[in-house]
């Protein structure tokens, strides 16, 4: 299929993974002016998306709790719906020999590597559609707001700022993917604890995975090197290796996301957002808001309806509305698009 022009309808892709970070950052990379983005939170919302809405590609993460991506690929293959012959690319973090014969012989029609820049995606994905190029931009961090970044982020060890800012595309993105971790990480943890627990050595290297992944792209070098050994030793089952370092694995990540969070807290203050400078909020505006981000989750315009949420934050939320609150800002931070939906109804 080809898209010779700009006043064609633009190609529908939909990516599927259930890390919520990756998912984010590929909505903040794809260029909405040229590609329809949609994204599914695992194999099962995928094929579920898929009965109701063509797409011209699907991206699918190769590793993924409960139906990887080489069996949501054959449950897609065999389903009646509208994108059993839909072009599908496999989004991949391995290090295999020769990857490409790899996925095609499991179905796919190509791979992506992850961790991938704005301009490797959208370039990408503009060859694979046949769509016009043009020249790939590269992230340049001489902006204040970069500077500024820089300069709180500067303050933990551990931390490659630059790569950090390279591998999200810029100083707005890293925020997004920075305070979406703070939101998740507590999610996370008790999620590699339970795989632990159950002895799912399956579940437990594929959350893992998702952490080396997230370690890589915030420039948590020390935390994705011990994320990779675990990683590694849940691939030749090694439970005593596994048992002997998560603990300390968990605590290094708990360790990150509140020095995470107390940035983020710091650059909130400085800018006079602290909890009590903020104003409250009127329950009509209030009521908008939340009007609008529901609109838009139904859309799929998950990055409109955050800045909404984030707009939210520099207001004082009424008591009885904090929870439901927190629970929107967390499902908005999960791309979970049913549970805003029930919360917000």
């Amino acid at each position: 299929m080809e898209y010779s022009n700009s006043n064609d309808r633009r190609p529908a892709v939909i990516f599927a993974d259930d890390e919520t970070i990756n998912t984010r950052l590929f909505l903040h990379l794809i260029d909405s002016k040229i590609f329809d983005a949609s994204t599914a939170s695992g194999g099962e919302d995928l094929l579920n998306l898929c009965q109701f809405k063509k797409y011209d590609l699907i991206l699918i993460d190769h590793m993924m709790p409960n139906m990887d991506g080489i069996e949501t690929l054959e449950k897609l293959r065999i389903l009646p719906g509208p994108n059993r012959s839909t072009p599908c690319v496999c989004v991949t973090a391995t290090s295999r020999d020769n990857p490409t014969e790899f996925y095609y012989k499991a179905g796919f029609e190509g791979y992506i590597q992850k961790p991938f820049s704005a301009g490797a995606l959208n370039i990408y994905l503009k060859d694979f559609l046949s769509m016009s190029n043009s020249p790939e931009e590269s992230y340049s961090d001489t902006t204040q707001e970069a500077q500024t970044l820089s300069a709180e982020l500067s303050f933990m060890a551990g931390i490659d700022v630059n790569a950090a800012l390279e591998n999200c595309g810029g100083p707005d993105n890293l925020l997004g993917i920075i305070r979406t971790l703070v939101i998740t990480s507590k999610e996370k943890r008790e999620a590699i604890t339970k795989a632990l627990d159950d002895d799912d050595i399956k579940t437990y290297t594929v959350l893992v995975h998702a952490l080396k992944n997230t370690a890589r792209l915030i420039g948590a070098h020390g935390l994705y090197n011990d994320a990779q050994a675990l990683e590694k030793a849940g691939e030749r089952n090694d439970s005593n290796f596994i048992s002997k370092h998560t603990t300390l694995l968990l605590n290094n990540f708990d360790m990150l996301s509140h020095a995470f969070e107390d940035r983020m807290r710091h650059l909130k203050n400085e800018k006079g957002l602290s909890d009590e400078n903020k104003p409250l909020i009127a329950p009509e505006k209030l009521k908008d808001a939340y009007d609008s981000i529901y609109e838009l989750v139904t859309a799929d315009d998950f990055a409109t309806a955050e800045n909404i949420m984030l707009t939210l934050e520099e207001y004082r939320i009424p008591e009885n509305e904090l929870a439901r609150f927190k629970e929107v800002r967390l499902s908005l931070a999960k791309i979970d698009r049913d549970k805003v939906r029930r919360l917000l109804e």
